[in-house]
């Protein structure tokens, strides 16, 4: 029986294997297909020379997109051939693999990024794109080869070993991934389809079930209570706590880190700098990073030890007064320990910067004072959502966290609004018993007392009715905790 040939070259059987003999550029090509004589395999072959026939004809066949598995001899030879044909050589999408353009891409971008963006992509290419991906076409990276990649973005060692990357770890893989697929099209024009959305939507449900340690979600972030935040800076050895003390004022560890003795003035701190993966930043992640943090007699009392035992032009150092702080040389020695010797659960540190937020919109601080002292560019960033929700006994904590931070911790009207009965008490105002209410009395002494002060600050006299003023003062008083995105229902239960 004859066997069916292809328009283009010939089929022959070695040793029950089918093999290919043509000549391409006048070159003869003879090579195994690794395929053994079959009848379905022998008709796929002929598609596949006749293909390759067809290409050559319409001058569109490139050696390397049709035999990428070829001799790397033979991937040269033809490579130098085409170029002398066709000048420089046609680049599709199958015949460039993603290792080789982020190589030449990011060789060409390192003059206009910083150098710390720089080595973060050189580092997750060589971490994680390369390794899992990086022999890839292309064409190959399809949606389900992306989420598969999602999938194993995971800590290769260490105590986290097997656990998820966080997901803004993952979401910079796979932005960098994306920034090099979109340049390749636009490079080569091509018009491949956008694989990405479904790898993004993986990321999203990944984050939902574990969080940025890798561990399975369980809880919401958490405000630390007055109770556990004591117990646990007794386990603290001294050196560290005005450390914890100033994360614990909002200050991120990265800050902390680049904190420098110029920066520290007699009422504030400036806050523009930090260190990042080993590199000194002179300005903040963002505008709004750019900050001063008022000094309050705790927290000054706490830089001011700290600086002592530095040696350094950093506030911030490790117990020898000269090593730089080293975060997971802090987490494993000195925050972990105290956590467990304290009997309190797992927390990362940031979890301080949650309870900061939480402290002060307890605390009654104006909500866009807050949003500038924790470096944020809107009040919409402090929500439950970003920085926890309030834990049960933390409201009967309130007046006892106040006293713990310093008065000095509020402005005047802050104070007033949030410490009614308190305020009234230092001006000689003597209120009834909370479930009673305040007697008009009360009111109007407390009404008439703003109202002077109001006229006070005035260059003209001002006439304040004495009703009205009476009415927005309670409205003011009670109006404040609602405003500032914390639902009245943590507090009415």
């Amino acid at each position: 029986m004859t066997q069916e040939q292809p328009q283009f070259g010939c089929i022959r059987i070695v040793r029950g294997y089918l093999h290919i003999d043509c000549r391409i550029y006048k070159e003869r090509v003879r090579m195994t297909s690794g395929l053994a004589d079959t009848p379905n395999n022998r008709k796929d072959l002929v598609l596949f020379l006749n293909g390759v026939g067809v290409a050559l004809k319409d001058r569109s066949f490139r050696f390397r997109e049709f035999f990428p598995h070829a001799e790397q001899l033979f991937l040269d030879k033809f490579a130098s051939i085409e170029t002398k044909l066709f000048g420089a050589p046609l680049i599709t999408p199958n015949s460039i693999t993603l290792e080789e353009y982020a190589k030449s891409w990011l060789a060409e971008e390192s003059n206009t990024l910083p150098e710390t963006t720089r080595r973060d992509y050189a580092e997750i290419l060589r971490s994680r794109i390369n390794p899992m991906i990086g022999h890839l076409t292309f064409t190959q990276l399809t949606s389900t080869c992306l989420k598969q990649f999602v999938r194993n973005l995971k800590h290769t060692g260490g105590e986290r070993t097997g656990n998820y990357l966080s997901a803004k770890r993952m979401r910079n893989i796979l932005n960098l991934l994306r920034k090099i697929f979109t340049e390749a099209n636009l490079d080569y024009k091509w018009m491949l389809p956008d694989p990405f959305p479904p790898a993004y939507r993986r990321i999203k449900k990944i984050e939902s079930l574990f969080d940025d340690e890798g561990e399975i979600r369980h809880k919401p972030r958490e405000v630390w209570l007055l109770s556990e935040w004591r117990d646990f800076m007794e386990h603290v050895p001294v050196h560290y706590r005005p450390l914890f003390e100033a994360m614990r004022m909002g200050l991120i560890f990265s800050e902390l880190k680049g904190l420098q003795k110029d920066c520290v003035h007699d009422d504030h701190i400036e806050v523009r700098r930090s260190i990042s993966r080993g590199v000194m930043k002179n300005k903040g992640k963002t505008a709004f990073r750019t900050r001063k943090i008022k000094l309050t007699a705790a927290l000054k009392a706490s830089i001011a030890q700290a600086m002592a035992t530095s040696k350094t032009e950093h506030v911030f150092t490790m117990e020898d007064g000269t090593t730089i702080l080293n975060y997971t040389t802090m987490l494993k020695r000195i925050w972990g320990p105290a956590l467990k010797a304290a009997g309190l659960p797992h927390r990362n540190m940031y979890s301080l910067r949650h309870t900061f937020v939480g402290w002060m919109v307890l605390l009654g601080i104006d909500s866009s004072r807050l949003k500038h002292m924790a470096g944020h560019s809107s009040r919409s960033g402090l929500t439950e959502d970003t920085y926890g929700d309030f834990r049960e006994g933390l409201l009967a904590e309130r007046e006892a966290i106040l006293n713990h931070l310093g008065r000095d911790t509020m402005e005047p009207e802050e104070f007033k609004r949030a410490f009614p009965t308190i305020y009234m008490q230092e001006q000689g105002i003597e209120p009834t018993t909370p479930t009673s209410g305040m007697t008009h009395e009360s009111i109007r002494l407390l009404a008439s007392m703003v109202a002077t002060e109001i006229r006070a600050d005035q260059h003209e006299p001002t006439q304040v009715a004495p009703f009205q003023m009476q009415q927005s003062l309670l409205v003011e008083g009670f109006k404040f905790g609602r405003a500032d995105g914390y639902a009245d229902a943590h507090t009415t239960k």
